[in-house]
């Protein structure tokens, strides 16, 4: 109820984040290829971060290791797909 008078792309953000237990830089870092529809899941494989000296750039994840989200619903993916569709 609190994300209803929000915008559609941080309602997306914020559902995906919250359910999947994602970092932000982690949501931040998502590709299309990171997301396997058949298998039903999403791997972390990088992170961006920011800095004031080096800007955004590209990391491994905290665990240093990629590592698979798996959701038995539909729901995640569609928040990738909105995620994505709106920041591009």
């Amino acid at each position: 109820k609190c994300l209803d008078n929000e915008p559609l792309k941080w309602q997306a953000y914020i559902n995906l984040v919250a359910d999947t237990g994602m970092r932000r830089g982690e949501a931040c870092g998502l590709q299309w290829t990171d997301v396997d529809f058949k298998k039903g899941c999403i791997t972390i494989r990088r992170n961006l971060q920011y800095t004031s000296a080096a800007g955004i750039y590209e990391d491994t994840p905290k665990n240093r290791k990629s590592r698979p989200l798996r959701r038995e619903t539909g729901i995640m993916f569609s928040y990738v797909w909105k995620v994505t569709w709106l920041l591009e």
